[in-house]
């Protein structure tokens, strides 16, 4: 049991070459991706097979704004599983429990898969409605406990911070259901940032009244949790922004060309 280290170690640095052997086929940096799977196996794994072939002309590269985008989400919602885990022990939560919020955290994995499949985003608006559904679930649950429960200050801040969970992925669902927005104006840069601020209220609120209440055991985790929640969802939506506005400028330059070609 004392070198199951060791072999665990040797077992990631082997694993590691097979996204990086896969993403220098496809005209990628190997040694970034060799780092990438060494921290990182199953989601750099998943990302480099969806990528598109850079030495096939016919296929359109992802610009390296939203590709940086994207990676920063897959390492930032894979830690965060990790702190999950750990708060979930230092709080003494259940074990249902965590597995309901590594759950909640997995469906970044999904999203990955949605967008690196032919651009179609589909299915991100169906993981988002799914978490929004969830979402109202628990409000539901929440109106029910505030009525016969006693602690109503309680109930009624995580019913708060759950309100803003539910805006952060109607939001996502909105801009995605619009594949875009008309013009790349302040305000509709300001839309793609939404979701992130609406988790970061989500996040404080329901940390604020549970600490009221005794149910946080270790701070700065959950604060670590906070921060790493906010930036995960602040890169998504700069990736959807880049890609969305990015699409429809294309749009608008090819039906500009077969104006001119008419």
């Amino acid at each position: 049991m004392q070198y199951s280290w060791i072999i665990y170690l040797v077992l990631g640095v082997c694993l590691a070459f097979i996204p990086s052997c896969l993403a220098a086929k496809k005209g990628y940096s190997q040694k970034v991706f060799y780092l990438y799977g060494l921290f990182f196996f199953i989601p750099s794994l998943i990302h480099v097979l969806f990528l598109p072939d850079l030495t096939n002309p016919s296929e359109k590269p992802y610009k390296r704004k939203a590709l940086l985008d994207m990676i920063a989400v897959i390492c930032l919602l894979s830690f965060q599983m990790l702190v999950l885990g750990a708060v979930e022990i230092f709080n003494g939560y259940s074990r249902f429990y965590m597995n309901k919020h590594y759950l909640s955290a997995l469906f970044c994995m999904f999203l990955i898969i949605s967008v690196m499949i032919g651009r179609n985003y589909k299915f991100s608006m169906i993981i988002f409605a799914v978490e929004l559904a969830q979402v109202l679930f628990s409000i539901l649950k929440g109106v029910m406990y505030v009525r016969y429960s006693s602690l109503l200050q309680f109930d009624v801040g995580l019913l708060v911070s759950d309100a803003f969970r539910g805006i952060a992925f109607a939001i996502l669902i909105y801009v995605l259901y619009r594949g875009g927005l008309k013009r790349d104006t302040r305000i509709n840069k300001f839309l793609f940032l939404l979701p992130s601020i609406a988790m970061l209220v989500f996040c404080s609120c329901s940390l604020w009244v549970r600490m009221l209440y005794s149910y946080v055991k270790y701070p700065p985790l959950e604060l670590v949790l906070i921060v790493v929640t906010f930036f995960a969802y602040l890169f998504l939506g700069l990736f959807y922004k880049e890609e969305l506005l990015g699409n429809q400028e294309e749009k608008v330059f090819e039906s500009i060309e077969t104006r001119i070609i008419r």
